[in-house]
Parts: structure tokens; C-alpha cells; sequence
């Protein structure tokens, strides 16, 4: 396995290095040859309601039910106090 398989980061508000380290993660998640890294997924609060959230692609998130999020949007949604979002990645199918 990758040594990035099993890393994770909260993104909040009040620690802006945590964007930073989302970055590594995703970036990470998008190697594909010679084979993936691994797979990122994120968990927590946006708009309000609790998400479980799979990265489908470069700078793409889905939710169970299809709705799709950019890392933007995500990452601007964190900012808010009560909607922390914690990003995983773990081992590739």
C-alpha cells in the first residue's frame, strides 16, 4: 500500500493548513499509474446535514444520493463552525 493509506485530515475554520493537507490527499488520490494510491472520502456536516462524501475525480465529490460537490465548495463549507469535514484515504478496490 501507499504510505498515504490510512492519513487523514479534519478541515476547519480555524486551521488553515488543514486545506493544504487536503491537497496532498487528493492529489494522491488521482495517481492511477503505474496504480493507484488509494481512494479519499470525506465525512461530516455541509449545509447543514450529515454527508458521507466519495471523490469521483479531480476536484469532484458525490454524496449517497448522486449530488456532487466541488473541493471548493467543500472546503468553503468547513469554514463554518459545527460543519468540519474529515477526509480519509483508504486502500484502493
Amino acid at each position: 500500500m501507499a504510505p498515504i493509506v490510512g492519513q487523514q485530515v479534519t478541515l476547519r475554520g480555524d486551521s488553515p493548513w488543514t486545506f493544504d493537507r487536503l491537497t496532498l490527499l487528493e492529489e494522491r488520490a488521482e495517481v492511477t499509474s503505474p496504480r493507484a494510491e488509494c481512494l479519499l472520502m470525506g465525512a461530516g456536516v455541509v449545509d447543514g446535514e450529515r454527508k458521507v462524501l466519495r471523490m469521483r475525480g479531480p476536484n469532484s465529490y458525490a454524496d449517497a444520493d448522486g449530488v456532487t460537490y466541488t473541493s471548493a465548495q467543500l472546503r468553503e463549507s468547513a469554514k463554518t463552525a459545527g460543519q468540519e469535514l474529515t477526509f480519509t484515504c483508504y486502500p484502493p478496490a
